[in-house]
């Protein structure tokens, strides 16, 4: 069975007055039932101005907006952010300090206290905090008055949930889990949920697909691993993680011969093509470790390593290029090593569709 259409926008567009750049420049998303989106980018891109626009808080200069049948905003109609059945989660859960959590998750709703009452609590309970429901929030931590938000704007049955940041106040430690928490909550409960956020690795940790805003423009969308693997450009290479960005030629002067194209032949000759690895596509050896390889290896010194807890990040030049190249933390080769670079196998099924 196909997924119904839940949010759709065209040509969506917003500029503030004394800016030179629009803010939002002919926006197009399509989200379908049961989806979680993350719109990424630097702070400033445009993300959140479009979340604005599609919760009725900002008015567009120009294009539509579509919630599941109903039309919310076009050249001629505007339809209230309060009659748009979306829900918002901020990045301050946003709760009356003076309720209870029931009471908090109860305001909103219509019908008879006793009703309101249990929807209160079946949400609660979906977020996992029903036993705290009499308590008050202060007596919570940030992760939990999160949750409390969520069951709130959940409570109200919405069409999408609009997420702006929701975790970026939340210690480090926690977050991981609470996104977790969050994206079960979305899942179990089959809500479309758009989030706004800097942090690719919230975007990782909750998002189906993923679109790359810079400068009020979308420039590439799709599954995370599409858009870490292939991505557009150097922008969206290095906001998705750690990008080797080299010069075709010089990579093929450390590599040669790279592999085919697996869909054809690919126009390289030009002296601008840039190829992107990731630090984990390079295999890495002491030289005198280093085993004989058909695949072509190149050596190297290693100038730097840094210790990231689970892994360990080594930049190493090798004949005129320097690259990162990273292993898993408890593999540790000392700095000022000569070493052995190899592409790993996998990464010959796809290099030359980084080509950029």
């Amino acid at each position: 069975m196909k997924p119904k259409e839940i949010l759709r926008t065209r040509g969506l567009h917003k500029h503030f007055a004394g800016r030179e750049q629009p803010a939002v420049e002919n926006l197009d998303l399509q989200l379908t039932s049961g989806e979680i989106y993350a719109l990424v980018g630097e702070s400033g891109c445009g993300k959140t101005t479009a979340l604005r626009m599609i919760a009725g808080l900002l008015t567009p200069d120009k294009g539509n907006i579509r919630i599941r049948d109903r039309e919310v905003y076009s050249a001629s109609s505007m339809v209230p952010c309060e009659q748009r059945k979306v829900g918002m989660v901020f990045q301050n859960a946003a709760l009356f300090p003076h309720l209870s959590l029931e009471k908090n998750v109860m305001f909103g709703l219509k019908g008879p206290a006793r009703a309101q009452r249990a929807r209160a609590r079946l949400f609660l309970e979906q977020v996992g905090l029903a036993e705290l429901r009499k308590a008050y929030p202060h007596e919570l931590s940030g992760g939990q008055q999160q949750r409390v938000a969520l069951a709130r704007a959940l409570a109200l049955e919405p069409d999408l949930i609009l997420l702006d940041e929701p975790f970026s106040n939340l210690d480090i430690r926690i977050k991981t889990k609470v996104i977790e928490q969050v994206r079960t909550i979305l899942t179990q409960v089959d809500t479309t949920a758009l989030l706004v956020t800097h942090d690719i690795n919230e975007a990782y940790h909750l998002a189906d697909r993923i679109g790359v805003m810079r400068a009020g423009s979308l420039i590439q969308q799709g599954d995370p691993a599409e858009l870490y693997h292939s991505p557009a450009d150097s922008y969206v290479a290095d906001f998705l993680g750690t990008a080797n960005e080299f010069e075709l030629e010089k990579l093929q002067a450390i590599f040669s011969p790279l592999p085919a194209h697996p869909y054809g032949a690919v126009d390289t000759t030009g002296s601008a093509a840039q190829v992107i690895l990731r630090p984990e596509d390079i295999e890495i050896v002491p030289l005198s470790q280093a085993k004989p390889t058909s695949e072509k290896s190149a050596e190297g010194k290693i100038e730097g390593v840094t210790f990231l807890g689970s892994r360990r990040e080594y930049l190493v030049k090798a004949g005129s290029v320097k690259m990162r190249v990273s292993t898993p933390s408890h593999y540790e080769i000392p700095n000022g090593s000569w070493v052995q670079l190899t592409l790993k196998p996998e990464v010959h099924q796809h290099l030359l569709r980084r080509v950029i």
